[in-house]
């Protein structure tokens, strides 16, 4: 961590214990995101959020309101960033075997089909 005269100590930090995710409002995310964004770091902590691979889990509703609200208006849903929200590019097709022995093959990539940027 940087040495600023005003910064917080490694020991002060209050960090999460246990294995179990916690419930975060996503107004809340977005307030992190915002002050990121304010401070000029934003660049930079999507940099260390991508090298350290760093993840929210959504539920399907917060993933299909947000859609939504995307869908619904005609300037988010022209941005580039917003028709893969909508609508994103799915990977390759379900790849199905069906013989007397049943289903076998690939299914899909949930994750890719659905919200895959």
């Amino acid at each position: 961590m940087a040495n600023h005269k005003n910064s917080t100590k490694e020991d002060e930090i209050v960090l999460m214990r246990g294995d179990k995710p916690i419930d975060f409002e996503l107004t809340n995310l977005i307030k992190v995101i915002s002050m990121l964004d304010k401070h000029g770091k934003l660049e930079a902590f999507t940099r260390y959020a991508k090298k350290n691979n760093l993840k929210v889990l959504l539920p399907k509703d917060s993933v299909n309101y947000t859609k939504q609200f995307v869908a619904k208006d005609a300037l988010l849903c022209t941005d580039p960033i917003g028709k893969k929200i909508i609508r994103p590019k799915t990977t390759k097709p379900a790849t199905l075997q069906i013989s007397e022995r049943g289903v076998s093959g690939k299914p899909r990539d949930v994750y890719n089909d659905c919200c895959g940027f």
